[in-house]
């Protein structure tokens, strides 16, 4: 760093000192300007003033006439007036901290980094005559309203080891603890304030609006936390105007022409130095700039001295404040205050001096008479007597000060256990990291690691004051924004710039808001810096919806959704199931219904002629049985039509396939047995004739099935059965039962191929038996047909889904019912009612003796004699398949 220049300076009146046990230093600004040659203060801020009498409010009432806070010790203060310039504010505390130690701090700062270099190499160290002995045990420092002041203030009590609260303070340097391990505030740090400014922003639907920064430290700290939030809430400041400490009324002035006579804004954005901004408003209340609605913060929209604005200037103004309800105590106290009980404020009585020779009144009778006129007050002094909510800050500091000791001296509410002789600094500010107090603010008052606390804020919105002549605004509280609930608004309080109603919001956007159903597009004929605020509408592309206002980009339904006709949200498709009155279904009921009607006329007709040499020669009992499982195929055609589920999926599977597996069984017995009469049974071995019982058939086929259905259940439970969704090209979702590679087709595929196969030989080899004594060619048929059937529906089963493949389903296990109730029992049905001379036992015996003997080959004459014997077989045969038992007798022929 540059060398450092030190200055010697002795200052008139910069101190006021109470005697105590403990002190406290508090630096304000009471003074705002300090001329360096004649090392003089003067123009006196009544604001600063407050402040001052605030701290002293504080100590005196709240701490020192408290008997449960600190009792038995007497805090003091020491008050120091910055007179606005950082150089004499160090110099100043330098005096108090290091009486005996000029030089000291000199070294100690020269290796410190400062927010704003400008005079950050001239120090100023006031030459003191305080003895070691005069000095008491300080606990800590607060001050001043200045960024610039504060910083350099943290810098030099950090190095000593000083706790330091400031009340107003922005910098966001201060929040690192290496640099400032001994710095807290009270005040909101810029970044919560700047966070609680978009919220309204977004709240009301303002994204582009001119912005004013007034103050060296303010433009430091907030342009790049502007810069982070302008990404996050899309909102942009065209112009950024700033406004330096070294400002000029000129400078005041072209803006405010510049807003009146070419575009004027409808808002504006103020952030900064209470001062400067209000030296703003009163150039716009001097040319008669309206109709513009203000955002701000509490350091000035709280102001008392902004409320002497013109309501038709600064009326309709919205921003945050502090909380100041609690502040009438001390606003009592302030208007009891005359020019004989506050000697502990020595810039008081200088102030109304000041002001009172410059109204050309007598000062020292006024002086005298002590009690103040309150049109004097209200005429000269308001500023001093309207409460500023900053004032609740400053107090809040001394509360913390003072919460502080009592736990590090371990009070209680009678007395204090350690003295104030081992007062430990470092020890002090431990205490203070960790203490919770309640205070004017807050109820709940901690420091956060980085020695910041959070503050809940009032939305006050200024509105006319007709009340009075020396207000013209008034704030009103319509709302409040905390960092964890938000920005809470009433917005029917509001009333805009010139008595507008709430609902008539003033409008600063660069865009209109993209609606649902559209996205933010970023056109490249827009500005670069403005492209977060400003952009153009879109419609989302197809399939594809946002569902949010202004949306950067459009969200892709899933292939089960659809967006909505206004493209705001991905509709589900509904899901649609086989009504029983659509064309498919309706085929498949009239198919079920004409299955029904004729297995019903055939199993009467059956059971009537069960004694007639057709119905008996084809075994009455297994006729039964092929038509029961021929009946099976309407339920199982009736579920495929019923909504899907994981249960309904299963009883598809395995009713369809013992319907399909009993069919073929019961025809494979019905064959072999008939078969048998001729010789051309699949069974020949004398110890396996015992399967050619009808009983015993009628169990093979129902163990076969229990196996069937065992390896089909062992499947299920390795491989479980999925329900899947499936979008049609109706935007409409089918249920499909999903099998693991198709395993209920290719278990059914096998049993039919085999027992099929076996089947289709049997009655190919049983063709030429005489047809009016069995079914034999028609058997041959039906297999063939049930055959084609299921090989040709397999391939529908596996290419098509939804509801078209549980229709054809449902059709090709009827059709599978169907062949073999036509093929079987229409010839007998025909030969039992139109050819009733063929269903005799007489013509049965001679078709077979007439089959057997044209059936011999003559090259095996001498064969003749086993021939005749088989007719006798034959017909003993018949004999007993006409009787009630039924039993096959075979013989051999050798």
């Amino acid at each position: 760093y540059a060398p450092i220049q030190v200055f010697h300076v002795q200052s008139l009146v910069s101190h006021s000192k109470t005697a105590s046990n403990f002190q406290i230093v508090g630096v304000f600004s009471n003074s705002l300007q300090f001329n360096i040659t004649s090392q003089q203060c003067n123009q006196h801020s009544l604001r600063d003033i407050q402040f001052t009498q605030a701290m002293i409010y504080a100590i005196q009432a709240l701490i020192n006439n408290n008997p449960k806070l600190l009792p038995d010790i007497n805090l003091g203060w020491t008050i120091i007036d910055s007179c606005s310039s950082r150089i004499l504010a160090v110099s100043e505390l330098a005096s108090v901290l290091l009486p005996n130690k000029q030089q000291r701090p000199i070294s100690r700062m020269c290796n410190r980094n400062y927010v704003n270099a400008n005079d950050s190499r001239y120090l100023y160290v006031y030459n003191s005559t305080v003895t070691k002995s005069d000095q008491l045990p300080i606990i800590g420092i607060i001050g001043d309203k200045s960024d610039l002041i504060t910083s350099a203030l943290a810098s030099f009590t950090s190095s000593l080891r000083y706790s330091q609260i400031g009340f107003i303070s922005f910098s966001s340097i201060l929040n690192d603890r290496q640099l400032f391990p001994y710095f807290y505030r009270t005040s909101a740090p810029t970044s919560i304030q700047t966070q609680s400014f978009f919220n309204i922003f977004k709240h009301f639907k303002w994204n582009l609006m001119p912005i004013v920064i007034a103050g060296n430290a303010e433009i430091i700290n907030i342009v790049p936390l502007i810069a982070n939030f302008q990404q996050i809430f899309h909102v942009c400041f065209d112009p950024v105007i700033k406004l330096y400490d070294n400002y000029t009324i000129t400078d005041l002035t072209k803006i405010i022409l510049q807003w009146k006579n070419q575009d004027q804004p409808q808002i504006v954005s103020l952030f900064g130095r209470e001062t400067i901004i209000y030296y703003l408003l009163k150039q716009a209340e001097i040319y008669d700039l309206t109709g513009i609605t203000f955002i701000g913060g509490y350091n000035w929209l709280s102001s008392p001295r902004i409320f002497t604005i013109r309501s038709d200037i600064i009326g309709g103004a919205i921003g945050i404040a502090l909380n100041s309800s609690s502040l009438e105590n001390f606003s009592n106290y302030l208007n009891q205050l005359d020019f004989c009980n506050n000697n502990d404020n020595p810039w008081f009585v200088k102030a109304w001096r000041q002001i009172l020779l410059q109204a050309g009144l007598d000062a020292e009778i006024i002086l005298r008479n002590c009690k103040i006129d309150n049109k004097l007050k209200q005429q000269y002094f308001s500023e001093f007597y309207n409460v500023d909510v900053v004032s609740a800050v400053i107090i809040d500091s001394i509360l913390a000060y003072s919460y502080t000791l009592q736990d590090d001296l371990g009070c209680n509410n009678s007395t204090c256990l350690h003295k104030s002789d081992n007062f430990n600094r470092e020890n002090f500010n431990k205490v203070l990291s960790k203490i919770n107090f309640a205070g004017v603010t807050s109820s709940n008052i901690t420091f956060a690691s980085d020695g910041n606390i959070e503050l809940s804020f009032d939305i006050i919105n200024l509105q006319e004051d007709t009340t009075t002549s020396q207000r013209k605004v008034k704030p009103v509280r319509i709302g409040y924004w905390s960092k964890v609930n938000g920005l809470i608004i009433n917005r029917d309080k509001i009333i805009w710039n010139r008595n507008r109603n709430w609902f008539d919001v003033p409008s600063s956007s660069c865009s209109q808001d993209c609606s649902p159903g559209y996205y933010q597009y970023e056109d490249a004929t827009i500005a670069t810096n403005l492209r977060s605020c400003c952009w153009k509408c879109r419609r989302c592309p197809t399939n594809q919806i946002s569902n949010t206002t202004n949306a950067h980009q459009c969200i892709q339904c899933s292939k089960f959704a659809a967006p909505n006709i206004n493209g705001s949200s991905c509709v589900d498709f509904p899901i649609v199931h086989a009504k029983f009155d659509g064309s498919l279904s309706i085929i498949v009921i009239i198919v079920a219904s004409f299955h029904f009607i004729c297995l019903t006329c055939i199993w009467i007709i059956m059971i009537i002629k069960r004694n007639t040499p057709v119905v008996k020669g084809s075994n009455f009992i297994l006729i039964g049985v092929l038509l029961f499982f021929i009946g099976m195929c309407i339920p199982t055609a009736i579920l495929y039509l019923l909504p899907i589920s994981i249960a309904m999926c299963q009883a598809r599977i395995f009713a369809g396939t013992i319907t399909d597996v009993g069919i073929y069984l019961t025809i494979l017995s019905k064959t072999n047995q008939v078969s048998i009469i001729f010789k051309n049974a699949m069974i020949r071995k004398k110890k396996l004739t015992c399967l050619t019982k009808t009983i015993n058939q009628v169990i093979l086929i129902f163990i076969i099935l229990v196996v069937v259905c065992c390896v089909l259940m062992c499947l299920t439970i390795l491989l479980p059965i999925e329900i899947h969704l499936q979008p049609t090209i109706h935007q409409q979702i089918q249920l499909i039962c999903y099998v693991p590679y198709n395993y209920n087709s290719i278990n059914s595929a096998l049993w039919l191929g085999i027992i099929g196969l076996s089947s289709l030989i049997l009655a190919f080899r049983a063709r030429q038996l005489p047809e009016n004594y069995n079914e034999s060619r028609y058997i041959f048929l039906s297999t063939l047909f049930i055959t084609i059937i299921t090989f040709s529906s397999l391939p529908a089963t596996i290419i098509l889904t939804g509801i078209i493949a549980d229709s054809i389903n449902a059709l090709m296990i009827l059709l599978f019912g169907m062949s073999p109730l036509l093929c079987l029992f229409i010839p007998k049905i025909y030969v039992i009612y139109y050819q009733p001379e063929l269903n005799t036992k007489q013509e049965a015996m001679a078709s077979i003796t007439k089959f057997t003997f044209n059936n011999i080959n003559p090259s095996n004459q001498g064969h003749t004699r086993s021939a005749m014997n088989s007719t006798s077989t034959q017909a003993t045969v018949y004999q007993d398949r006409s009787s009630s038992t039924y039993q096959v007798h075979t013989h051999h022929d050798d």
